[in-house]
C-alpha cells in the first residue's frame, strides 16, 4: 500500500507540472514566493535528504506502528495554510538550469524511495528515522512524509499557476 501511495504522490507532481513551460516555471507568483523550478528543486533535494536518513535508521525490536501519529502526520503534511521553513540545506539555490532537470532529479530520487518501500516493507514500523521537521519517526511514517511532502508541494504548483493566470475583468 505504501508503494502505491509514493507512485500516487510522485503521480500527482507530474501532472502539476505537466503544461508548465521552461521559459514560465523560473517566474515567482511574489516577493519572498518559490517559482515552480524552486519549489520542484527543494522537492528533489529534499527527497535524497531523507532517502539518506534511511541510511541512518535506527532497528527496533520491537512495533513502532502508531496509526494515531500517521493520521496527525498526513493532516499536518495537507494543511496549505499553515507555512513551514524549509531546512536551509533544501532550499533553492538554482541547482537546476530547467524544470526539467529539477522534475528529472526528482524522479530519480522517488524510484529509490519507491524500491526502498518495496524491498523494506516488512520492516518499516521496527525503524526509526529523524525527519527535521517531525523529529523522530518509524520508516513507514516517513515514507508517508514523503509522500505527503511531494503532494503538498503539487498543490503548491497548482496555486503558482492559478495566481499567474490573467484575471477576467
Amino acid at each position: 500500500m505504501i508503494v502505491s501511495i509514493l507512485e500516487g504522490s510522485r503521480d500527482a507532481l507530474r501532472e502539476a507540472v505537466a503544461d508548465i513551460p521552461e521559459d514560465g516555471a523560473a517566474r515567482s507568483p511574489g516577493a519572498g514566493r518559490w517559482s515552480v523550478l524552486e519549489v520542484v528543486e527543494h522537492l528533489a533535494i529534499a527527497e535524497r535528504g531523507m532517502l539518506s536518513a534511511f541510511e541512518r535508521a535506527r532497528a527496533s525490536e520491537t512495533s513502532l506502528e502508531n496509526k494515531e501519529r500517521e493520521a496527525e502526520i498526513m493532516a499536518r503534511l495537507s494543511d496549505r495554510e499553515a507555512r513551514r521553513e524549509a531546512p536551509e540545506r533544501a532550499r533553492p539555490a538554482g541547482r537546476f538550469a530547467t524544470l526539467a532537470q529539477a522534475f528529472d532529479q526528482f524522479l530519480a530520487a522517488r524510484a529509490q524511495t519507491i524500491e526502498l518501500a518495496r524491498t523494506r516493507e516488512t520492516d518499516l514500523y521496527r525503524l526509526t528515522v529523524m525527519h527535521p521537521f517531525f523529529g523522530e519517526v518509524n520508516g513507514h511514517e516517513m515514507l508517508l512524509i514523503m509522500a505527503g511532502h511531494a503532494r503538498r508541494h503539487a498543490e503548491q504548483i497548482r496555486e503558482i499557476q492559478t495566481a499567474a493566470q490573467p484575471r477576467s475583468t
